[in-house]
C-alpha cells in the first residue's frame, strides 16, 4: 500500500513538473528562438498547421498522440524548453540576448553553469560528444523505416538512433551516429599541421559549403582536406584575410561569423582563422 502511494506521488510530481514546464514555455517571450526544428519547416506546417491569432501555439501541437513530432518541431510548436536539453532554468539574466551574441559557443564549461536552459546544455558537465543526447533521428517516420536500416544508407543518415540497434561491428557499414560524432568534433577542433596538406582538385573552393554535409564529408576530406580545414600546411601562418571585416562580421548582433553554423570550418579558416581561434 505504501509503495503504491509512493508511486502515485512520484507520478503526480512528474505530471506537475510537466505542466509547470509547459507554462514556462508559453510565458517565456523568447521561447520560439531558443532551439531549431529537427524537421523541415514545411513538414512541421503539414503536421501541425499555423498558429491562429488567439492561440499560444498551433492547436495540434498539444495533441497527446503527436508529442514526439511536436518535440521534433519544437520551435514551430513553442516547446523548446520541453526538450530535455533545454528543460532546466538559466542561472543568470539576459541569457537569450547573450545567446544571440554567440556566447553559447564561448567557454562552454562556464555556460553550462550560467545559461544551460537557453544554450541547450541541461544535464551536461563538459562540452564533448554525448551519444545519449546527440544521436537523434531527423525524420519523424523513422520507426516505420527501421526495416531499411541494413541496406539503405539514406535511412541510416536520417534515422541513426533507430538504426543503431541493428548494428554490430562486423556488419559492413559504419556505426550509426559515428559520422555525426566525427562531424561534431571536427567543427570544434583546430586544424592540425601536416606535411602533405594539399587538395587533390583545383576547384575545391567551389564545394567549401558542402564540407560538413554528411553525404559529402568523407569524400571532401579525401579530395579537399586543405580547403575544408581538415589540416593546415606545416609552418602555416595564422591570419585573417581582412581583420577589420572579420571583427565586423564577428560582432554581428544575431549571427556572429565564427558561431554561425551555416559557415563551415573551411570558410572560417579561409577568411578569419585568427578571429575564429582556429590557429
Amino acid at each position: 500500500m505504501l509503495l503504491n502511494n509512493l508511486i502515485n506521488i512520484i507520478y503526480f510530481l512528474l505530471i506537475l513538473i510537466k505542466i509547470i514546464n509547459s507554462q514556462y514555455c508559453l510565458n517565456n517571450e523568447y521561447k520560439e528562438e531558443v532551439c531549431e526544428n529537427h524537421l523541415p519547416i514545411d513538414v512541421c506546417l503539414t503536421i501541425f498547421g499555423s498558429r491562429k491569432n488567439n492561440e499560444k501555439r498551433p492547436k495540434l501541437c498539444e495533441n497527446s498522440y503527436l508529442q514526439n513530432e511536436a518535440l521534433l518541431c519544437a520551435k514551430h510548436c513553442y516547446q523548446c524548453c520541453e526538450r530535455q536539453e533545454h528543460s532546466c532554468p538559466d542561472l543568470r539574466k539576459n541569457c537569450f540576448k547573450r545567446r544571440r551574441d554567440g556566447i553559447c559557443w564561448e567557454n562552454i564549461e562556464e555556460k553550462i553553469n550560467e545559461c544551460p536552459g537557453t544554450c541547450g546544455l541541461c544535464g551536461r558537465k563538459k562540452w564533448k560528444w554525448n551519444e545519449n543526447w546527440m544521436c537523434k533521428d531527423t525524420n519523424w517516420e523513422c520507426s516505420d523505416m527501421e526495416s531499411f536500416c541494413l541496406f539503405d544508407e539514406r535511412v541510416r543518415l536520417l534515422c541513426p538512433k533507430t538504426c543503431q540497434k541493428f548494428w554490430s561491428i562486423d556488419i559492413g557499414f559504419e556505426k550509426p551516429c559515428e559520422l555525426e560524432r566525427k562531424l561534431y568534433e571536427f567543427r570544434f577542433e583546430k586544424p592540425p599541421e601536416e606535411e602533405d596538406c594539399t587538395d587533390t582538385r583545383n576547384d575545391c573552393f567551389n564545394d567549401i559549403f558542402f564540407c560538413e554535409m554528411p553525404n559529402y564529408f568523407y569524400k571532401l576530406k579525401d579530395e579537399c582536406p586543405k580547403t575544408c580545414a581538415h589540416c593546415k600546411p606545416k609552418g602555416h601562418k595564422c591570419f585573417d584575410k581582412n581583420n577589420k571585416k572579420c571583427i565586423e562580421w564577428q560582432s554581428h548582433k544575431h549571427r556572429p561569423f565564427c558561431y554561425n553554423h551555416k559557415n563551415t570550418k573551411g570558410i572560417k579558416f579561409h577568411y578569419c582563422a585568427k578571429t575564429c581561434n582556429l590557429c
